[in-house]
């Protein structure tokens, strides 16, 4: 089972999206969208590889997992997922 870790600016990233929903619709649809990225994350500590790599020169081990619109950007090395964006690719 693998180990999810997330950045700090990964962290600002969930946190601007949850801000952007709450303003936009409601801080309960801003929860529940969040929890649910957050649930599709988790899903990397039995099935790390599940992303789709991406291949960016010297940067090997890089995967993109897609949700929706959005895209969390992660690192996988060994054992060890590191989550380092989420992003919104509009």
């Amino acid at each position: 089972m693998a180990t999810i870790n997330f950045t700090k600016a990964s962290i600002d990233d969930l946190k601007a999206i949850h801000k952007n929903i709450a303003a936009s619709e409601s801080p309960l649809n801003a929860d529940r969208f969040v929890g649910v990225i957050r649930k599709r994350i988790k899903v990397l500590e039995k099935y790390p590889d599940v992303g789709q790599p991406l291949k960016f020169g010297k940067y090997k081990s890089l995967y993109d997992l897609a949700f929706k619109s959005f895209h969390v950007i992660y690192h996988l090395q060994k054992e060890t997922c590191t989550v380092i964006a989420v992003h919104n690719e509009a």
